[in-house]
Parts: C-alpha cells; sequence; structure tokens
C-alpha cells in the first residue's frame, strides 16, 4: 500500500454516460467527512489514490474527469497500443466559451485534435454541487481530425539502417501558435511540421530544423518565433513562417541557432515570457537549466543542478539520492507574467522554482518538502523521476500541475504571495509541501498541458485523460 494513504478523505465516485461508454470511470469530487470510498470499477481512485496536503490558507484539490482512448494505429501490431506522447491546450479566444481544442501527439507518428467541451469557464468559482451536478456530467472529449506523418519518407529522423529504425518518430511535442490561432506546431524527428486546425489538420509546411530527434517546440507570446530543443543539445530559434506550401518541406530560417546550449541532450525549451522578449530558459541532461539571450547567444544566467539541492526536513542534506537518479532537467515551464521564473522538473524527483531575477541573477527555491501529514514516510514529492510540469492560472493565484515516472500528479503553489516564499530574498532551503497528490493509476505521465483550471495528462497507456483543479473556500 502506498505510503501516502490517509484517512483524512473521502472521495465520492459516481459514473456518467459518457464514462460508461468509455468503460473508464471517474471521481468526481470530495468532502472531508468519512475515511474512505468503496468502488467497483478499476479505473476509480479511492483515498489511496488522493492526498491533501494543504500548507497555507489557499485550498484547492486535482479530481479527474474523463478519459478517453487514442483511436488504433494501423501502422503498429495490433497488440501494440498507440501512446500519447505530445499534448496541447489551445489557447480560448474568448473566456467565457466552454468549449477548447486540445492536440495529441503519439508515438505512431500522428497528431489528434479534440474538441473539449465543459459545463462552465475555466476561471468559475468552484463548489462540490457544482463539481459533481455542473462540471462532470459537461465533460465531453470528440476526436474531431487525425493526421499522420508516417508515410513520409522526409519526415523520418536519422538512423542506422537497423529494423527498430525503420518505424517513424514519435511527436515529441505540439503547440498551438498563439496569434494565429488555426496553426499547430509538431515536433516530429528532425523536423517541425504547421498544420491547419481548421480544415482538418491539413499540412500547411514542413521546417527542416534540426540534424537530430527534437525534443520539444515553443512559440514566442508574439507568434514571430519558435525555438526547438534536439538530441545533439542545440536550441534553435526560427522565424514563423506564414505560407501555405502545401506540405511541401521548406528549410527553416534560424534567427539564432545556440550550438551548444547544452553538453549532451537539451531536453526542455521555453520562450521567457512577454516581458522578456528575446530570453528563452533551456535545459538538459548536463543537468543545468540555463537563460539565453536569443539574440546573441550570451547565457545570462545558470543553474547547475549537481550542486544546488536542498537539505531535508531534519536540516542534513540527503546522500545518495543522486547516484540512483541523476538531477537531469526533463522539463520546464515559465510563470508569465513577469517571466522571472521557471519550475524545473528534475530527474531526481525534486521540483525546483529557479528565479532568475531581472538582472539575470539566479535564486532557488525548493517545492516538496517533507510530508507533515501522520504516518507519512516518503518526501510529499515525487518518487521517481519529474517528466512535465504546466502551470495554471486561477483567479490571482498561480499553480504548477508536475507530473512523473511514479504515476503521481501533484498540485503546488508558486504565486508571488505564496505563503512558503521566501520574503528577505534568501532562498536555499526553502521549501513548500504541495497542496494535493493524486495517484494517477492509468500509467507513468508523458507530458501535461493546462488551460485555466483544466488539466490534460499525456501517458504511457493509450489514453489521455483530463482533470480539473477545485477550489476550496
Amino acid at each position: 500500500m502506498d505510503d501516502f494513504v490517509t484517512s483524512q478523505l473521502h472521495v465520492r465516485v459516481q459514473r456518467v454516460s459518457l464514462a460508461e461508454q468509455l468503460g473508464r470511470g471517474f471521481c468526481s469530487g470530495f468532502t472531508f467527512l468519512a475515511p474512505r470510498c468503496e468502488t467497483r470499477n478499476p479505473f476509480h481512485f479511492t483515498s489511496a489514490g488522493f492526498v491533501s496536503v494543504s500548507m497555507s490558507s489557499r485550498r484547492f484539490a486535482l479530481t479527474r474527469l474523463h478519459a478517453t482512448a487514442l483511436p488504433p494505429c494501423e501502422a503498429q501490431d495490433a497488440t501494440d497500443a498507440p501512446a500519447p506522447t505530445a499534448i496541447a491546450f489551445n489557447a480560448l479566444r474568448n473566456p467565457s466559451e466552454s468549449t477548447r481544442l486540445l492536440a495529441v501527439g503519439d508515438d505512431c507518428s500522428r497528431v489528434h485534435l479534440y474538441t473539449v467541451g465543459t459545463g462552465h469557464t475555466p476561471a468559475a468559482q468552484l463548489d462540490d454541487a457544482l463539481v459533481e451536478e455542473d462540471v462532470a456530467q459537461g465533460i465531453h472529449m470528440q476526436l474531431v481530425a487525425t493526421t499522420s506523418f508516417g508515410e513520409n519518407e522526409g519526415m523520418r529522423g536519422n538512423h542506422d539502417d537497423d529494423d527498430d529504425d525503420d518505424d517513424a518518430p514519435a511527436v515529441t511535442s505540439v503547440a498551438f501558435h498563439p496569434t494565429r490561432t488555426n496553426e499547430l506546431y509538431a515536433a516530429c524527428g528532425t523536423h517541425v511540421v504547421v498544420m491547419d486546425v481548421e480544415n482538418d489538420l491539413r499540412v500547411l509546411r514542413v521546417h527542416v530544423v534540426a540534424e537530430d530527434e527534437i525534443n520539444a517546440v515553443a512559440i514566442h507570446p508574439k507568434g514571430t518565433f519558435f525555438a526547438v530543443a534536439d538530441d545533439t543539445g542545440r536550441a534553435s530559434v526560427c522565424e514563423c513562417g506564414t505560407a501555405d506550401e502545401g506540405g511541401a518541406s521548406v528549410p527553416a530560417k534560424p534567427r539564432k541557432v545556440i550550438r551548444s546550449a547544452h553538453d549532451g541532450i537539451c531536453s526542455a525549451i521555453a520562450f521567457a515570457g512577454s516581458r522578456r522578449p528575446w530570453d528563452i530558459v533551456t535545459a538538459g541532461y548536463d543537468c543545468t537549466a540555463r537563460l539565453h539571450d536569443f539574440s546573441t547567444g550570451k547565457v545570462k544566467a545558470e543553474a547547475d543542478m549537481r550542486t544546488t539541492s536542498p537539505s531535508s526536513s531534519t536540516g542534513a542534506p540527503e546522500e545518495g539520492r543522486e547516484m540512483c537518479n541523476p538531477p537531469f532537467v526533463h522539463a520546464v515551464a515559465v510563470l508569465d507574467p513577469p517571466g522571472n521564473s521557471v519550475v524545473v522538473c528534475r530527474g531526481d524527483g525534486r521540483i525546483a522554482l529557479w528565479s532568475y531575477g531581472a538582472g539575470g541573477g539566479g535564486a532557488m527555491e525548493w517545492l516538496g518538502g517533507a510530508c507533515e501529514m501522520p504516518g507519512a514516510k516518503r518526501q510529499a514529492g515525487h518518487a521517481s523521476a519529474a517528466t512535465s510540469v504546466a502551470v495554471c492560472h486561477i483567479h490571482d493565484n498561480v499553480l504548477a500541475v508536475t507530473g512523473g515516472n511514479d504515476r503521481r500528479l501533484i498540485l503546488w503553489d508558486v504565486s508571488n504571495d505564496a505563503p512558503w516564499r521566501s520574503r528577505d530574498g534568501s532562498h536555499g532551503d526553502v521549501v513548500a509541501a504541495p497542496l494535493h497528490v493524486v495517484k494517477h493509476a492509468a500509467g507513468k505521465v508523458n507530458m501535461l498541458a493546462a488551460d485555466g483550471a483544466y488539466v490534460a495528462v499525456a501517458d504511457t497507456s493509450d489514453g489521455v485523460s483530463l482533470y480539473c483543479v477545485l477550489q476550496k473556500e
């Protein structure tokens, strides 16, 4: 039994018609009334899967609303179901809209486009009754388009001539263009494919960008540039084209190629926000995160994860943790505005909040302090590699959701005025316990995406799950 099992929560489980049709369950709400609940469906969650650790007056929680399976892939063996490897929400044109788009890439070189309908706006104030009756029953996901890159020989990466490498590469990252709302960017192999979401994902153009597999793609907040991180350690910033090339392969127009952004694999990349228009954040398997000025290629700030780790709750450094799980940086998310801080997901399970400041200086705060709940034996964080992070903006609160190989989703308060944040400018061993921990039973987390209060999860199963962040007064 998981060490995080607690009797402080009661989880109420119920079905809705869509979940019944999919053969999956969900947890629709919870109260602090009874020790645990019973369930007959293996996809349902009990109190063993939900832990609430509130260290502030803010009370938030994650609840799972819906799950859907990806369509089968004809190019794969019938017993090998496709797994989602990339996921992204589009930005709502109108905040009052209740339907949004969700793009999902898989390991079969495909991109799927879903409409996600909800019964209220993401910014709505939620309570238990609204969650159970309106939110859960109003959720639906509908597949509207699928496109495959598997038949395009130019989409295959640089491989050796063995049999396994004949497979088309996975889609490793997807991103919606922030100003041209019809455009969706997808990284596949060494290419970036631009598709039209208003025309059944018709391919507009294919950019030849990298020499090795691309791990992440990001688009500038103003829509002028896109950036990619690849396996050679390079970070490339290119101009966003506008032409409809009819799906033809065209060279990208580089603005700047930082050839030695990292020693080894460059795993993550993000623009530093609207207030820092010439800065990008990169991270890699050399255990560093760096802030670059991509107009010059200069490194403005660096965080070396091999030399920055918090002390344990006893005040002593935790010996040996990095030996089994090196602090590779798997994912980053910039807190924009103001764009001076980034959430960092590490291979040893730690979550860091790196603040590089307006002048480029660096300071580190740590999320995942020792759990103070009775009977808890582990750190209230990830037990293995943290692989993804998404940021939710709810009213004046900024929350981060992290996922990892331990099949956990963890909700953190990263608002500037969070009670745990340092007030005197000193950082280092400041730690914050999570607001909520969820056991994501479907599989290890590959990638997360957030839109307002909604969080989509791509994992190692054949499906996509949808969660909602609830605010409790």
